[in-house]
């Protein structure tokens, strides 16, 4: 098995969201951790902030600005529901007229193999950061969730399992960077 990390691609649309009244959202959207925040959610409204060299493509997954995340068209959810549902929650916003699902991992799983993890220390802060992943073998690893790191939770992981069908499909928008092979 393999895992990725999926990002909305700056090459296609980058989507913000317009001015938050509601506090819950504006809370909600500072800090996605793995809490469900589906009961509390209103629709937001949202405009695309930046056009890639592909602008001129309408994109099915969109990199949205000001979070660790991604939203997906209608078309895409249909496609991909079964695989993201329970893991995520899919929470609409309003993309000028258009009903989009901002994606909301709510699984967060304590499975790095710290050991075997290669790590690096960045200026100026000197913070740690990984290199090279390694995941602890022998768990089952849903389609989708967000990794627990030390002092963050933040990224979006698939499986192979998703990317076959992100391909199989001619979803476009996103890119993907595989981070762990079991088989190696």
């Amino acid at each position: 098995m393999k895992v990725f990390r999926i990002t909305g691609s700056q090459d296609y649309w980058t989507i913000h969201y317009n001015n938050i009244t509601d506090i819950k959202n504006e809370k909600y959207l500072a800090e996605f951790k793995g809490m469900s925040v589906a009961k509390d959610w209103k629709k937001l409204e949202s405009k695309v902030v930046f056009k890639g060299e592909r602008s001129d493509i309408k994109p099915d997954i969109m990199d949205v600005g000001g979070l660790v995340g991604f939203a997906i068209t209608s078309s895409a959810k249909d496609v991909l529901k079964d695989l993201l549902i329970p893991y995520c929650e899919l929470l609409p916003l309003d993309l000028e007229g258009e009903e989009i699902y901002l994606i909301n991992p709510i699984i967060i799983l304590d499975c790095l193999d710290y050991d075997n993890c290669v790590t690096k220390r960045y200026p100026p802060m000197y913070k740690t950061k990984i290199e090279k992943y390694e995941l602890k073998k022998g768990l089952c690893y849903p389609p989708v969730f967000r990794i627990k790191e030390p002092n963050r939770s933040f990224g979006n992981y698939i499986t192979d399992e998703v990317v076959k069908v992100l391909t199989e499909n001619y979803i476009i928008g996103y890119n993907i960077t595989e981070i762990w092979n079991s088989e190696e």
